[in-house]
């Protein structure tokens, strides 16, 4: 069940034509029922933000990145290694995606 107590402050509406305002508020986070990782039961707060309309394509995507020069956090930090590093010792021959390694 969530608790939500609506923020009625709101940033100027100008510049915001595709997006939509969701209000801040507090609510519950985790679970006693399921995974240790989600305990314990906790009270978050979260200020309003605005948030796109519509999804964002791959080709808007990719037009950022080159834009951009954006790295993921994966492509920054190879941080599929690490979650991913017991798979390594198994017998299977592991995609290049496994491993860290440039597509060829």
């Amino acid at each position: 069940m969530v608790n939500v107590r609506r923020s009625m402050s709101r940033s100027c509406d100008a510049g915001h034509a595709d997006m939509v305002w969701i209000a801040g508020g507090t609510f519950r986070m985790g679970s006693e029922e399921f995974y240790v990782e989600e305990r314990p039961v906790h009270e978050v707060a979260v200020d309003g933000f605005w948030i796109d309309r519509y999804l964002v394509t791959n080709e808007q995507f990719a037009r950022f990145v080159a834009e951009t020069g954006y790295l993921t956090v994966a492509e920054r930090c190879s941080i599929q290694r690490i979650f991913l590093a017991p798979l390594l010792k198994t017998s299977f021959r592991a995609p290049w995606f496994f491993t860290g390694q440039k597509a060829r």
